[in-house]
């Protein structure tokens, strides 16, 4: 009975040593080392290039850190600044990826699960190194329980998928606009303490908070409201189309200028040029690379409105500036 019991023993505990090494060779993937160890091995401080794909690499977008920050690679060739933060923060959340769950290993589960030609994959690279410091494909998102939610991925190289929390695939866009620095102004409405409007003409509005808290336009009471309305949308400025084709260098005489005080003595230049294509081309000390196409130009008229707007009285019809 011993022996008997002994050899029970004995094969239980081989069942178990077979299962821990089939769990780790599913977490391992051909030639490239286990899932969890390539996502801890992707440090941010050293990625110096992504590349995102969707659509089978139909659509392609590259990133590069470059020493004033990231920038995306236009389709024309050139550079464009990033959204300030945006691919810090991807770049956070993949490293923090840790995939929990086996969801499937055979490449007939990939449709399913969207981690084949439907799904994003990205592939971050370290300064100094020409291979991918991870390649991934990011598929579908899936809820676990009745909070949980998981994004599928999968390596390349290899038929298992795996369940990693998050909803990763959510910012692996891959078309130029979602990653290019669209501000022109980016603020609290408390910290704006002035805008001044400079016109053609010598005439000007100038916007100016009081110490007790009061709107004051050109020296006269504003309209509380109108005021406060004014700025709030103001401190928030941005805009998604761009003039990629004109030099910012070659935009020398503004036909209007918003200057913007702030608290800590922080100022932004929003200036405005003509153009004979778009109408009305705009530039910002705050994303000064970027040249921005106004051709309905209702990016002007919120940024330059007149002293009688200011103070709750009806602008005139095509929103021009009765200053």
């Amino acid at each position: 009975m011993k022996l008997k019991f002994s050899n029970k023993i004995l094969l239980l505990i081989l069942v178990a040593v077979a299962a821990v090494w089939i769990v780790i060779e599913l977490l391992r993937s051909p030639g490239r080392g286990n899932l969890p160890e390539l996502l801890a091995s992707c440090d941010a401080s050293l990625a110096v290039r992504i590349e995102i794909e969707r659509n089978g690499g139909k659509e392609k977008v590259s990133l590069l850190r470059e020493p004033d920050g990231w920038k995306i690679q236009l389709q024309s060739g050139k550079m464009a600044m990033t959204e300030p933060g945006k691919v810090e923060n991807l770049l956070a959340e993949f490293r923090a990826v840790k995939p929990q769950r086996l969801a499937g290993t055979k490449e007939s589960k990939w449709p399913e699960f969207k981690v084949d030609s439907s799904g994003a994959r990205i592939k971050i690279f370290h300064e100094g190194q020409e291979e991918a410091a991870l390649d991934l494909i990011a598929g579908s998102i899936t809820t676990i329980g009745k909070n949980e939610i998981f994004t599928y991925v999968r390596l390349p190289e290899d038929e298992a998928a795996y369940t990693a929390p998050g909803m990763l695939i959510a910012n692996l866009q891959s078309d130029e606009s979602s990653w290019r620095n669209k501000t022109l102004l980016d603020a609290d409405p408390w910290q704006i303490r002035s805008v001044t409007i400079d016109y053609p003409g010598d005439s000007t509005v100038i916007l100016v908070k009081s110490d007790s808290g009061k709107w004051i336009v050109n020296g006269i009471l504003a309209d509380s409201l109108s005021a406060e309305e004014y700025v709030k949308k103001l401190s928030r400025t941005n805009h998604p189309f761009f003039a990629d084709d004109v030099d910012p260098n070659s935009l020398i005489q503004p036909l209007m200028t918003a200057t913007v005080a702030l608290d800590e003595s922080k100022v932004t230049t929003i200036s405005v040029f003509s153009d004979p294509e778009s109408g009305f081309l705009l530039r910002s000390s705050e994303n000064s690379e970027a040249v921005f196409a106004d051709q309905p130009q209702k990016l002007t008229k919120k940024i330059f409105v007149s002293q009688l707007s200011l103070m709750g009285m009806a602008p005139d019809p095509d929103g021009g500036h009765e200053h």
